[in-house]
């Protein structure tokens, strides 16, 4: 069988964490690069879409995930699986390891129904044996381990895969990421010069032309975060406008280079998969060279201090230390349950993406924080796996459910289950037991990734270059519909939201004249996401009812968002036969919120006190 020369698979390894920041980044990178792939159809490609990111893209951006479908139908793009929320396999206990998996293919599934993953992306590129039967276990036939791993354990000829043995009937097939191919494509995105890129190639392919009797034929492989694409460069300043433009010349550059073919690496393995050699030496473990990289240098990103590299890292870092134990036990009992109706199932699924979620990569340097609440949240899937497993709670009264040592109070009838803040009566979780549903609740969004804060503290500061801009604006660039920076969407409330907003009251009235309640909102409970994909999905945002706030004279006198994040508020609970009572005191105004659960029906009556006379 005649080949080309060289086969060329790029792999775009696209991940966010289900927060505010992911919607920037879809609307400076995500898109235009989508967008710049399809106008090469000939071209076969490969990538990695973390299900962190899939959950933001089916809320904000579901037209995306439609057009990236599209593709993978007509066979040109191929999807690779990996842990749900990039947590690091090195890492993570094998139960996450395993969850992980099967949580990200399920968004796989659900995003892509014609897609079946064959490869497997190593979450932060650090390898150990141990993983290889892990992947094939999970019914996966290859991977990417780095270069300098490969050489390091004695392989030889890496323009070529190899098989390793796994302990099990499949061999994996492992691929090499080419950091020295790396390089020189994010070079040619950001400068626009595509000449070291072909240079690597030819030099492949000379060296090819002198064994052509070997086979398989090489592959070089570039994978990369696909944020390279538009968001890095728009955090130093650059529109992404400009690295779309260079990635569509690359393409086109490579699409003419002589005996070059961009694939995708399963059709590789289709077409030469027989004539792969098996690995004689052991592959030992390996860590990645960008994190080594940075803990060796202060000025790189994601530098921590007081670290020789980043296996010391995994080993000493006291966050991981801390949550490892933890992941370990959350993911377990999510495994080892056993279901028996749909809505328990629904009810199991939810709790496996609330742990998933929040482990966040687990494992990467510069992520999380030993007290943030990133990873800490990942006990909010014992609440739906308690009720999946039956083991909700009977009666109304004052529990903790998640075991975060923070006691909420349970309403409990016939088909629903609601969970309300002791301390605010906000409404946290509402569950349809007959089916299963989650009505509202969705704990999935991630606090800051970097440590201890809040949501908006994930949203950088963004610099643009004015020398850039005017270099962009001459028209040496061709300008495509902007949707950089120009359509930049602020950070909202949609993550803490004010679902009841009371219209402004004299400091001294003598009654309440009007009080507005969208009801519209307060039932609008964010599961649009089936209506606009056409699939059940959780959406991303972390659904809240009941979080008042008023206005007097134009300040705000009680905010019930404000109050929870705020100690030694005065608050007064007080049960009652079918509900509560809860009394939020902060001068001028005094709210009385009673809360009464009835079978299916919620009632919710307020009474404003005026303290100030």
């Amino acid at each position: 069988m005649s080949h080309p020369t060289v086969q060329v698979a790029l792999l775009f390894h696209c991940n966010q964490a289900i927060s505010n920041f992911a919607q920037r980044a879809t609307e400076n990178c995500y898109r235009g690069l989508v967008r710049v792939l399809k106008r090469h159809p000939e071209a076969h490609l490969n990538f990695h879409w973390s299900g962190s990111l899939l959950t933001c893209l089916q809320w904000w951006c579901p037209e995306l995930v439609d057009s990236i479908r599209r593709q993978i139908e007509k066979g040109r793009w191929e999807i690779l699986a990996s842990t749900y929320a990039q947590s690091v396999p090195f890492s993570s206990p094998a139960s996450l390891n395993r969850l992980a998996l099967r949580v990200h293919r399920a968004a796989l599934r659900a995003a892509f129904p014609e897609a079946q993953p064959r490869g497997y992306w190593i979450s932060e590129r650090s390898w150990r044996p141990e993983m290889a039967n892990q992947i094939t276990e999970e019914g996966l036939d290859f991977t990417l381990i780095e270069d300098h791993i490969l050489a390091n354990a004695g392989c030889e000829d890496l323009s070529r895969p190899r098989r390793i043995a796994t302990g099990s009937e499949r061999d994996l097939v492992v691929f090499t990421d080419n950091e020295d191919f790396k390089h020189p494509i994010n070079c040619a995105i950001w400068t626009g010069d595509s000449e070291p890129a072909l240079d690597h190639l030819r030099r492949v392919r000379k060296t090819a032309e002198g064994s052509r009797d070997a086979a398989p034929p090489p592959i070089v492989t570039y994978g990369e975060d696909g944020e390279v694409c538009g968001l890095w460069p728009v955090e130093r300043g650059c529109p992404p406008q400009i690295a779309w433009e260079n990635l569509d010349r690359l393409l086109t550059a490579l699409e003419r280079e002589p005996g070059v073919e961009l694939v995708c690496l399963s059709d590789y393995l289709d077409r030469w998969g027989s004539d792969i050699p098996r690995e004689e030496n052991c592959i030992g473990p390996g860590q990645a060279k960008w994190m080594c990289d940075s803990l060796a240098d202060s000025h790189l990103p994601y530098h921590e201090p007081g670290y020789s590299d980043w296996f010391d890292f995994n080993r000493r870092a006291e966050k991981l230390k801390r949550f490892r134990p933890i992941f370990r036990r959350e993911s377990s009992e999510v495994l080892g349950t056993k279901t028996r109706t749909p809505a328990q199932r629904r009810l199991l699924l939810q709790a496996a993406l609330g742990v998933a979620a929040h482990t966040f990569e687990f494992g990467c340097i510069g992520i999380g924080h030993r007290r943030g609440q990133l990873w800490e949240r990942c006990r909010v899937g014992r609440l739906p796996l308690a009720l999946a497993r039956g083991e909700g709670p009977r009666e109304s009264g004052a529990i903790d459910l998640n075991g975060d040592r923070q006691r909420e109070h349970a309403l409990v009838s016939r088909d629903l289950l609601s969970l309300w803040s002791r301390r605010t009566g906000a409404l946290l979780h509402l569950f349809d037991l007959p089916t299963g549903d989650e009505m509202v609740g969705n704990e999935l969004a991630a606090t800051s990734i970097f440590g201890l804060g809040f949501d908006e503290e994930q949203i950088p500061e963004v610099k643009p270059s004015a020398l850039t801009w005017s270099g962009f604006r001459s028209g040496r660039q061709r300008l495509e519909d902007f949707e950089g920076l120009w359509r930049e969407v602020p950070w909202h409330r949609s993550w803490l939201r004010y679902l009841i907003d009371w219209s402004e009251m004299r400091p001294k009235p003598t009654r309440i004249r009007q009080v507005m309640v969208n009801r519209k909102d307060f039932w609008s409970l964010e599961n649009g996401t089936r209506e606009k994909v056409g699939f059940p999905w959780p959406p991303p945002v972390r659904q809240r009812a009941l979080v008042e706030r008023l206005m007097v004279d134009g300040e705000v006198a009680v905010d019930v968002a404000e109050m929870s994040r705020t100690a030694g508020v005065p608050t007064r609970l007080r049960e009652t036969a079918d509900g509560f009572e809860i009394t939020l005191a902060r001068r001028p105004v005094e709210l009385v919120k009673r809360v009464a659960q009835r079978g299916r029906t919620i009632r919710v009556d307020y009474r404003l006190i005026n303290r100030s006379a």
